[in-house]
């Protein structure tokens, strides 16, 4: 688990909190390279940037292991373990890791709604990152009007892949066929 929550704040993160601190002695050609790749959300200080991600991480996952824990004890969960269930698939699924605890990868929660909601929250959150998640709440809570350019790219391409992988997982997948009832939620938690 360590080793996960390592890489998911790791190093894409202080890659770019170096190169966003360095931008000053960067040429002009590779100052507007850098400002296309990294669109920081308006208002938004670089030097804070590395606090805010880790503060962000850790929040949101803290926040989806006391969902998950609800979730698991709901669900029948020995209490001690779902405890540490809920802190280490909180940590995997936001890194999205795909690693879990249970034999089975999760298929006896196949059913369960809260679980597979809080998983794909998580994961969702995790990819998406700091930066454009950041941006998308700014923009929904009227902090700016607007979405830049490279939040609107990742929330586009995320939002095809998603869409495409759960049509192609529902028609096509023979196990989520066995899962009548649940087969277009199993399919969008089996595209994450």
């Amino acid at each position: 688990m360590l080793l996960f929550q390592i890489g998911g704040i790791g190093y894409m993160t202080f890659t770019s909190f170096i190169l966003l601190s360095k931008k000053s002695d960067l040429t002009h050609w590779h100052q507007r390279i850098l400002n296309a790749e990294f669109t920081m959300p308006k208002g938004f200080q670089t030097k804070d940037f590395l606090k805010s991600v880790i503060i962000f991480t850790f929040t949101i996952e803290t926040l989806g292991a006391l969902f998950l824990y609800i979730a698991f004890i709901n669900a029948g969960v020995e209490h001690n373990f779902a405890i540490w269930s809920s802190i280490y698939h909180s940590v995997s699924a936001f890194c999205t890791a795909g690693f879990g605890l249970y034999n089975d990868s999760f298929e006896q929660f196949a059913d369960n709604t809260p679980i597979n909601s809080i998983i794909s929250v998580l994961a969702i959150c995790g990819s998406l990152g700091f930066i454009v998640v950041t941006d998308f709440w700014n923009k929904i809570s009227g902090r700016t009007k607007r979405l830049t350019f490279t939040t609107k790219i990742i929330l586009g391409a995320m939002t095809l892949l998603l869409i495409t992988g759960t049509i192609m997982i529902y028609f096509f997948e023979p196990s989520v066929n066995q899962l009548s009832e649940h087969k277009l939620m199993a399919s969008f938690f089996q595209a994450l």
